[in-house]
């Protein structure tokens, strides 16, 4: 077992809200039993990359035609033997991403058709993709659309050619004002746009004039991001890259409310801590979803009482699912109800707006802690309550989201690391 050496406070923290009987290991299993369920997201992670990006933390590989065969015969069985244990549930959303999911972009028509034989697809299809494989026509915006996909992210970073070139970005920004309008004129629900900022020497004006750029082509959302890091990524183990380094905090949190209150003059609305959308837009979001199943390798899963993990090995999914009545899980966790709950209350902060009527829910049940949280940020002017909802205003959004950092990307770079190591990790407690 891998032992916890998170902050005493965390511990502290987590045994104070869900109680000392809670177990924060994950436990190394070759299969889990599904808990029945009527509906839940679905979440497709393609590992491939053409080019694996120092900052990015999540599961990837190089790109290589020799994978992908074998990789979507995989997800297909996966498919299969989640089906063949739940039956043909509502699937609310389906999100694909990556790596880059638009690399095997002539597989995916596959996978989605398959996914709708098996089960109900009540809700959209979101897929993520990058400017490189637009603007070659490796893949069009009609050919997503014609596969059902209605909201798309594209991972343009910035509109500036030095920050393009200090992240590693293998484009020339001169590509993306016609990709971009390639996918607004196509007419997907949901155009979004992820942004960085707080680079190296990149200053407000240049933040906001890259917010400027997609704005006026059309984009619904824009999802900007600081450059986050974990240790296991390569910016992350080589921190002498001087070029690539983390952004000092006094300048992340100028920026942020530069470009917050930048969204609100322009007549935008905050749909999360980092996203900012058109009016009546709707939201695309990789993150929120309270029930979903993951498929792939590295792929995540919550159902009710359980979060559960695939194996990070491309290799090892692979040959996984070629056994017969098993799913290619590493990992798993059981969650208590109160820890269930501070779950999905995670997320709602991250959403910027809590609905008040579960947490009055929460002290019938003789939980007040919520509340008395929601008081507290009122009390601090880190959160207003209007129309029952608990809406955190512009502080209360930048420092609960650095607290929530502190509080769990330890957790994820512990577990996420131990995966990348080994196909079938030991336990890991967090």
């Amino acid at each position: 077992m891998v032992p916890s050496s998170s902050p005493w406070w965390t511990r502290w923290l987590r045994r104070y809200l869900v109680g000392a009987e809670q177990d924060f290991t994950f436990h190394p299993v070759r299969d889990v039993q599904l808990p029945q369920i009527k509906s839940a997201g679905l979440y497709l992670h393609v590992p491939f990359c053409k080019s694996l990006c120092p900052y990015c933390p999540y599961n990837k590989i190089a790109y290589a035609d020799s994978w992908v065969e074998p990789y979507v015969q995989a997800v297909l069985r996966e498919i299969e033997e989640v089906y063949r244990r739940l039956g043909s549930i509502d699937i609310t959303s389906i999100y694909i991403g990556g790596g880059t999911p638009t690399h095997i972009a002539d597989k995916l028509g596959t996978i989605l058709e398959y996914t709708a034989y098996r089960f109900r697809l009540t809700g959209p299809v979101c897929i993520e993709t990058n400017p490189m494989d637009l603007e070659s026509g490796f893949v069009t915006a009609e050919q997503l659309k014609s596969m059902g996909i209605k909201r798309i992210s594209l991972g343009v970073q910035s509109f500036d050619e030095r920050c393009l070139s200090l992240l590693g970005r293998k484009y020339s920004a001169q590509i993306l004002p016609p990709t971009l309008r390639s996918l607004v004129q196509a007419g997907f629900e949901t155009v979004n746009v992820d942004l960085m900022f707080a680079l190296p020497d990149q200053k407000e004006e240049d933040v906001l004039t890259d917010i400027a750029k997609a704005i006026s082509l059309g984009v619904d959302q824009v999802t900007l991001y600081p450059l986050f890091t974990f240790p296991y990524t390569t910016v992350g183990k080589y921190r002498d890259i001087k070029k690539v380094k983390m952004p000092d905090l006094t300048v992340r949190r100028r920026m942020y409310k530069h470009i917050h209150d930048y969204f609100l003059q322009k007549g935008w609305q905050r749909v999360s801590v980092w996203g900012f959308a058109r009016e009546q837009a709707p939201r695309y979001s990789s993150v929120t979803r309270d029930e979903y199943i993951g498929l792939g390798p590295g792929a995540g899963s919550h159902l009710p009482g359980l979060f559960y993990i695939n194996t990070f090995s491309v290799e090892a999914y692979i040959q996984a699912m070629k056994q017969k009545d098993r799913l290619p899980v590493a990992m798993s966790l059981r969650l208590n109800d109160s820890l269930s709950f501070y779950h999905w209350l995670y997320w709602r902060l991250y959403d910027t707006a809590i609905p008040m009527a579960p947490l009055e829910k929460q002290r019938e049940k003789g939980d007040r802690k919520p509340l008395d949280l929601v008081r507290f940020l009122q009390w601090v002017k880190w959160a207003e309550v209007k129309e029952d909802f608990a809406i955190l205003t512009e502080p209360g959004a930048f420092w609960l989201h650095l607290m929530q950092n502190y509080f769990a990307l330890d957790y994820v770079n512990r577990i996420w690391s131990t995966a990348g190591e080994t196909p079938w990790p030991e336990a890991v407690n967090i």
